[in-house]
């Protein structure tokens, strides 16, 4: 199934989304990549944000190909980036030049980047973990919510990083029935424990 067609561009449709200023692709999975080669065909768009990590998967190189027929202008994101919107800031905090050319893992390498809109502060961190965690929690401080990362693993969420973020609500995307075990019981404990209210996305969103 094409979630992009079948799903996103569908939604955007309904709320009279006409044209998209930014789109975000925190990197190349088919999980966070494969619906957007459709939103690219159906709308326009301004600014493309991705990692820019040498990719020679198909999918990618689709997505790529439907960058370039749209004629949207590409960047990849690095930390220490900030675009303003309508009074809407977007601030990269992860990926940088050094990350990339050591070669992180693609999921290490995910766009981390967090969305303010007055008081209100929100982090996205696609799949990256811990060593993202590591390097970026101390710089990034309080946020509203949390999109925890890679869909609740155990390989992210440590007790440093929501020790630094402080998040009063934290949202799990994962799907009801997953064959990884997402989202791990003894994150959404840690999250419990640190106070943090929050949701799992899924077919029928749980709130805890």
């Amino acid at each position: 199934m094409d979630a992009g067609a079948r799903k996103v561009v569908p939604f955007l449709r309904r709320h009279g989304v006409r044209r998209i200023a930014v789109l975000v692709a925190s990197h190349g999975d088919a999980d966070h990549l494969g619906g957007l080669p459709a939103v690219l065909t159906a709308l326009p768009v301004d600014l493309v944000l991705e990692p820019g990590s040498p990719d020679g998967r198909p999918l990618y190189r689709e997505w790529l190909a439907g960058v370039a027929k749209d004629r949207a202008r590409w960047h990849a994101a690095r930390a220490g980036e900030r675009l303003t919107v309508d009074g809407v800031t977007l601030r990269i905090w992860h990926p940088d030049s050094a990350s990339i050319a050591e070669r992180w893992e693609a999921n290490e390498n995910s766009v981390v980047l967090t969305v303010e809109y007055g008081a209100f502060r929100a982090v996205f961190g696609g799949d990256a973990g811990v060593p993202m965690e590591r390097l970026r929690a101390a710089s990034i401080g309080d946020v509203t919510m949390l999109k925890v990362g890679h869909h609740g693993s155990r390989g992210a969420s440590s007790d440093a990083w929501i020790g630094a973020l402080k998040p009063e609500v934290c949202v799990i995307e994962v799907g009801a029935r997953n064959r990884y075990g997402h989202p791990d019981p003894g994150v959404v404990a840690r999250l419990r424990y640190a106070g943090c209210a929050g949701s799992m996305a899924c077919s029928r969103p749980i709130i805890w």
